[in-house]
């Protein structure tokens, strides 16, 4: 057997192969413990979980514990680069049996596979890909693509067949070339390349590839083949807003299959990918390994292509069959979707978190809402990148959070039971971070939720403590520059993003004019299309569009919000305009008239659906708006509020825009 042997059983494991040292390691008397490695890149793909779960269930049957790794792939758009080098030093800090990892991912590739081994030295094993000198367990993709592509050819008659290329080369292109060469049907002007689209995430490849096919080369294929889900839905939504019909004048077909494909119309042919069946298989064949000495080799796992509308075949199954499999769904979504809608909850208030204990707080509510029992947050020393140097900054076990007397690192903190030793254990171990800016890790105890709610959570957390971090130096420099009072009146009174008047400040304000007894108009507004921008593309996205529509609004209020006076504040005052957080804004108005309001609600609501450029993207918003008027409509500033809220709330349902509270 080449490289190092393990022998003993899970309850007395003898480590025979010599250490850096030179010395045997002794006989290790304790549960299995198996590492993951994983990327987070695309939380809205299903395969994270069924990845996750084909592990825990293997994991779960075997004894054993798991820990899952996770990082985000290098991608110029997200600005990370270095996380499959970072993700490479966390994972030696842990005492782990064996790794299994998807083979494709950057971290197991050439040196970086090396560097691993060099690192690591345990067993390891690839799912989906055979590595070099590891054992592996892979589907044969490059069978069902072509016998995708001979479906195509001799089974619909199609014969100009476009096809969009993976991140980077592989095998699947080739395949593509010499099939469809063979039967001289290979045209390089319906071939998507990878350079052709390279920096851009899922979806801006499919709108790129279709712009390539039907706008640049006038290529007109009868079908096209993408190699991700989220690329053929694309592609197919892109197609039918041209009007072009699938699949009578262009088929789809996706190398990947899933909800996307399975629930969308038409429904689009795909190839499963049994990414959880080769996760469970390997898993096993891992622990196996591990506790018989015995090195697995290669094997491969089954797929299947699952012929649906978009390709041109018609459905055998009837719609009773559907009923029961939509319905199915329906039931195993209801509880997900609770936590979904928790969990969005929870990162809202931890995305409004600007300290750290706060954000600590916010935390600890958050996790008993999640029945997370087990929890904790490791942040990089002063001065030292070194896991292991990390400082504890927040721990909860058994639901209970503990404080510490003095400062405890991550070293320090593992020789004291760091996981539970008198039962098995599932954890997600999850750099903290915002781009390549990191600040340390956080450990979740991963149990009945969906893998994604715990990787989401960690990275609301990573972006709330560079908030923090940024508003730290931001605190800093200001202090520095114009003296503490300034300071405390601008973190008090203003939205550190948009630079308006915050929730505390509107209240303060809105006060101030009742008392004042002047007739005004109280204007609030919620913005229609805001939620999809920033699922799409990312957090920042969404920052900077918040940005852009605080701009507009406050450009076409100029001159008609009121400007207050009365605020005890260092800070000259401004327009009162509002964000009082996620998308809601608010203005207190000089005009009263309902003809007045009117026109002026027009003109908001026309800025804001002229297209903002976001990260070289054109998106395009709406907003409702509703009005309540001082003090024909109430004199009380609580009831105003209430009453444009109900207002907006009638125009949103009633698709109006703009309500007069009446």
């Amino acid at each position: 057997m080449n490289g190092p042997s393990w022998t003993g059983t899970y309850h007395e494991r003898a480590y025979n192969s010599p250490g850096t040292d030179g010395q045997r390691r002794h006989i290790d008397l304790r549960r299995t413990t198996i590492g993951l490695l994983a990327e987070n890149n695309w939380l809205k793909n299903e395969s994270i979980q069924h990845l996750f779960r084909g592990v825990a269930d293997a994991c779960e049957r075997g004894d054993a514990n798991l820990i899952r790794f996770g990082y985000m792939n290098a991608n110029e758009l997200l600005n990370v680069e270095s996380q499959h080098l970072v993700i490479t030093d966390l994972i030696r800090q842990f005492e782990l049996d064996g790794l299994i990892f998807l083979g494709w991912t950057i971290p197991v590739q050439g040196e970086y596979l090396e560097r691993l081994k060099r690192t690591i030295r345990i067993p390891m094993f690839s799912i989906g890909k055979r590595l070099e000198g590891l054992p592996s367990n892979f589907m044969h993709g490059g069978y069902y693509l072509r016998k995708l592509l001979l479906h195509l050819i001799k089974g619909h008659g199609y014969r100009r067949i476009g096809y969009i290329c993976p991140w980077s080369y592989d095998g699947r292109n080739d395949i593509y070339k010499r099939t469809l060469e063979k039967h001289g049907l290979f045209d390089p002007n319906l071939y998507v390349g990878e350079s052709e689209l390279k920096g851009l995430n899922m979806y801006d490849r499919a709108q790129r590839a279709v712009s390539i096919l039907l706008d640049e080369r006038k290529a007109a294929p009868d079908v096209v083949i993408a190699m991700t889900m989220e690329e053929a839905y694309t592609v197919q939504m892109l197609l039918k807003a041209r009007g072009i019909r699938i699949p009578d004048d262009i088929a789809i077909c996706s190398y990947e299959d899933g909800q996307r494909t399975r629930y969308v119309s038409p429904s689009i042919t795909s190839i499963y990918f049994p990414i959880r069946e080769l996760a469970d298989s390997g898993t096993e064949r891992l622990l196996e390994w591990i506790r018989t000495g015995v090195k697995p080799g290669i094997h491969s796992v089954a797929g299947r292509i699952e012929y649906r509308e978009s390709c041109g075949c018609q459905l055998s199954r009837s719609l009773e069959e559907y009923e029961r499999e939509i319905f199915e769904l329906a039931k195993q979504n209801e509880e997900k979707d609770y936590y979904q809608r928790l969990m969005e909850e929870i990162n809202q208030m931890i995305m409004t978190s600007y300290k750290s204990p706060s954000l600590l707080h916010v935390l600890a509510a958050g996790l008993e809402k999640l029945n997370i029992a087990n929890c904790s947050v490791f942040r990089y020393s002063p001065g030292s990148r070194s896991f292991g140097d990390c400082l504890l900054a927040f721990e909860t076990i058994d639901e209970l959070r503990i404080a510490y007397p003095k400062p405890v690192t991550f070293e320090e903190r593992k020789r004291s039971s760091l996981f539970p030793r008198n039962r098995r254990f599932t954890y997600a171990a999850e750099l903290l971070h915002v781009a390549d800016e990191h600040y340390g890790f956080m450990l979740i105890e991963a149990s009945i939720l969906d893998i994604r709610n715990y990787l989401s959570l960690a990275s609301h957390m990573g972006t709330a403590m560079n908030s923090i971090d940024l508003i730290a130096r931001l605190e800093a420099e200001i202090e520095q520059k114009n003296g503490n009072e300034i300071r405390l009146s601008q973190l008090a009174q203003f939205d550190p993003l948009t630079n308006l008047y915050n929730r505390s400040s509107f209240q303060e304000i809105l006060a101030l004019e009742v008392g004042k007894g002047s007739p005004f108009s109280l204007l609030y507004m919620d913005l229609d299309g805001f939620k999809p921008v920033s699922d799409r593309y990312g957090h920042e996205a969404g920052d900077l569009l918040l940005v852009a529509i605080a701009d507009r609004i406050s450009g076409v209020l100029d001159g008609r919000a009121i400007v207050p006076d009365g605020l005890n504040s260092a800070i000259p005052p401004r327009s009162a305009v509002f964000r009082l957080g996620g998308d809601e804004f608010t203005a207190i108005l000089n005009l009263v008239g309902e003809d007045e309001l009117k026109r002026l609600s027009e003109t908001i609501i026309g800025a804001l659906r002229e297209p903002f450029d976001i990260q070289g993207r054109p998106v395009v918003i709406g907003a409702s708006i509703g009005i309540s008027r001082y003090p024909a409509d109430s004199a009380d500033p609580r009831t105003l509020v209430q009453y444009a809220d109900s207002a907006m709330y009638r125009s949103k349902a009633s698709r109006q825009r703009f309500s007069l509270y009446s």
